[in-house]
């Protein structure tokens, strides 16, 4: 006899698993929180930097941005592998130290003007510093989609994808709340001469709980199988950077397509984030929009974003990650110019500002970049999933993320409406590695779904009818036998 179960029931449950999940990995979304914070803080004091640092340079400033998003590749493989061979929990644990001395060293540096011997020193141990925490974030990012990926209940994948894109959001948050409370409480002067060094303290002490958070998660079942399967290598037999070039190697020849796919994939989410939230309010900014505009924009913007990244994880766990992929990249492709060249035409209204770049720039955020990691992260296999996504991902975020800060100011040079057209072109890039993998894997050149292969590509979903063996079995399925939480 079949039983069915209606999509409110099926939503609800879902959501209840996944929430589960948020509550048992806490420090590993905590981390997360801190991930993006430290990576954005210095950007929200550019201002500060350039002085101190960079004797004015706004180039040589926005330089020391993108120097970490050059290091994150190199992260994510070096992360990756370790990953693959000891496991996803240290791992996470050691990208989580690496942040923290990165972020807090920051706030440590001597400037040109201090009266400390090495004062002179201060642009170059930034710079390292800048390296360090690029390294350091490519590893986390990579290892913590492995993660969520592995012990998320299959049937909610997009929804967790989706909070853990919520959870950066909120280290953006964090970053331009905590900045903008310094500058209103020290004051410009005084936060320009040491207060700037306060948010660079700040997730010290979260931090150090996550770090202690996260030696008490458990390891992903799905790695510790495949170890198992692997008579006992990686934490039982020792590990060896000497096997790490082999297991590129192998990456390289046997996931090429899929490593191409991903590095597509976060196109759009890097344009509408980058250009879109980010580059959009110091632009307003110069073209007259008050300063305390262009910071409630921001705020708005990641609020928006926030609330809508839920959705987007519901209807991928619905319709598929292919389905709402494409979708939503397309519709970034046909929106973004349109509402760039809006924003240009009243630039200094804050009306506009908040509406383009808090509403706007922000649903297409959201529907570009919630299931990401999940497409991502689907393309390889567990053996190599680890060395894959923080291959692939972190390669898609150096070169669709770093430079297009400069490239859309570069732009304005030939056309008003370059930003515009570079978010656009980003939209369409990703929804073209959606399209060119499914054509892919008609071929037989490409795995789009490793671990969940339906619903991947359905634009009209009709709910099935559940057995009573599959009903009263899914949810140890699901949470007992692939999560250990």
């Amino acid at each position: 006899m079949q039983v069915e179960r209606s999509q409110d029931e099926d939503s609800a449950s879902s959501s209840a698993e996944v929430w589960r999940v948020v509550r048992s990995c806490w420090p590993l979304l905590l981390g997360h929180v801190l991930e993006w914070y430290d990576f954005s803080v210095y950007g929200y004091q550019a201002e500060y930097m350039q002085k101190n640092f960079f004797q004015g340079s706004r180039m040589a400033t926005w330089a020391g941005f993108a120097v970490t998003f050059a290091m994150r590749p190199l992260g994510g493989v070096l992360f990756g592998f370790l990953a693959d061979s000891i496991g996803r929990r240290p791992a996470c644990l050691l990208s989580m130290s690496g942040m923290l001395l990165a972020t807090t060293g920051q706030g440590l540096l001597p400037i040109g003007s201090s009266a400390w011997s090495l004062g002179h020193m201060g642009p170059a141990l930034l710079i390292a510093l800048r390296m360090l925490q690029g390294l350091s974030t490519g590893g986390e990012i990579g290892a913590m989609i492995v993660y969520m990926n592995e012990i998320a209940p299959l049937r909610s994948l997009g929804m967790a994808s989706a909070v853990m894109q919520l959870f950066a959001s909120i280290g953006f948050l964090c970053a331009d709340a905590v900045v903008a409370l310094v500058v209103a409480t020290a004051g410009p002067a005084a936060t320009m001469e040491w207060a700037w060094r306060l948010p660079f303290f700040a997730p010290l002490l979260p931090g150090l709980v996550a770090a202690i958070g996260r030696l008490r998660l458990p390891e992903s079942a799905l790695f510790l199988e495949e170890q198992s399967d692997s008579q006992g290598l990686g934490m039982r037999a020792g590990y060896s950077f000497r096997k790490l070039a082999p297991s590129l190697r192998g990456l390289l020849k046997g996931y090429s397509f899929a490593i191409v796919l991903a590095m597509g994939s976060t196109a759009a989410a890097n344009g509408t984030l980058y250009v879109g939230q980010v580059w959009s309010t110091s632009f307003l900014t110069e073209q007259g929009l008050p300063a305390s505009a262009a910071l409630w924009a921001g705020l708005l913007s990641q609020a928006v974003t926030m609330a809508a990244l839920p959705v987007v994880g519901h209807l991928t766990d619905l319709f598929g990650v292919g389905s709402t992929m494409l979708i939503g990249c397309t519709v970034c492709a046909i929106c973004a110019l349109p509402l760039f060249v809006a924003l240009t035409h009243a630039a200094t209204s804050p009306v506009m500002a908040l509406l383009v770049v808090g509403v706007g720039f922000a649903l297409l955020r959201a529907a570009v970049s919630a299931q990401m990691f999940l497409f991502c992260a689907e393309l390889f296999p567990t053996r190599l999933r680890g060395l894959g996504v923080g291959l692939s991902y972190n390669l898609g975020c150096a070169l669709f993320g770093g430079p297009i800060g400069m490239a859309s100011q570069l732009s304005l040079r030939a056309t008003s409406m370059g930003p515009g057209i570079i978010m656009a072109a980003s939209g369409a890039v990703s929804a073209g590695a959606v399209v060119l993998g499914l054509g892919l894997q008609a071929g037989g050149k490409v795995q789009l779904a490793h671990r969940r292969p339906e619903p991947y590509f359905c634009l009209l979903r009709v709910p099935r009818a559940v057995s009573k063996e599959e009903l009263s079995s899914e949810a140890p399925s699901d949470m007992t036998s692939e999560t250990t939480v």
